[in-house]
């Protein structure tokens, strides 16, 4: 991450054009914050429960309700 940044940084001390790369770079490392948690909100389990316990619908949730108050699981 900051290699990029770093040879965009030095480049205009030695007269070099960096053209387009810039573009990239500063796009790669905008997008950085957003990307980075996710690895861990999907490995770490209860994380992952939490995220996709918010997707679920409330009629899935209520039939788990159902289930479990009959004693099936």
């Amino acid at each position: 991450m900051y290699a990029p940044v770093g040879i965009l940084f030095c480049c205009p001390m030695f007269d070099l054009e960096v053209g387009s790369f810039s573009s990239i770079a500063t796009a790669s490392i905008s997008c950085y914050p957003a990307v980075d948690p996710l690895p861990t909100m999907f490995i770490v389990e209860s994380y992952r429960k939490a995220i996709f316990g918010c997707c679920k619908s409330p009629q899935s949730k209520m039939m788990r309700s159902v289930v479990v108050s009959m004693g099936f699981i």
